[in-house]
């Protein structure tokens, strides 16, 4: 399952952020069958869980981030409002945690996130080729007209 890939590199991330942002928190929200399964699966992880018996809170925190396929990492703000549902990406694109807390950005990085390109109109430049002043001026360039739309 894609779970079992993604979670051991979400725990080498989560461990390295702790250290640096300390109220950083990770809330595990199993969609294991069983408890069983939850208990050996959880046991692999560095931070805290919903008890797996709490299933009617698992089932509205599910709902209210519109969790569709596992796994998924959806990141809440101290007052509980949803930053992003799409989350996945950031551990990756943001190994050291500097970006705290993760509101998304109007320019996105395809090899990262994909989530909401076709949701609204979207502009898709092509700079593998280009070197890396290059794609911050056109980057720069680009996201007034972003924040905009």
């Amino acid at each position: 399952p894609p779970c079992r890939g993604f979670t051991p590199k979400l725990a080498e991330w989560y461990k390295a952020v702790k250290e640096t942002l300390p109220d950083f928190e990770i809330v595990f929200a199993s969609s294991d069958r069983d408890e069983g399964s939850f208990d050996e699966y959880f046991a692999e992880m560095p931070w805290i869980a919903l008890p797996y018996a709490d299933r009617k809170r698992k089932e509205a925190l599910s709902t209210l981030c519109g969790v569709e396929g596992i796994p998924t990492l959806a990141i809440i703000d101290k007052d509980g409002r949803i930053i992003t549902t799409n989350g996945r990406g950031i551990p990756e694109m943001d190994p050291e945690g500097k970006q705290f807390p993760w509101y998304p950005k109007p320019i996105k990085d395809l090899a990262h996130e994909q989530d909401g390109v076709d949701d609204c109109p979207s502009l898709v430049v092509l700079m593998d080729g280009a070197d890396q002043e290059t794609r911050d001026a056109i980057t720069a360039a680009l996201e007034p007209i972003a924040k905009e739309y």
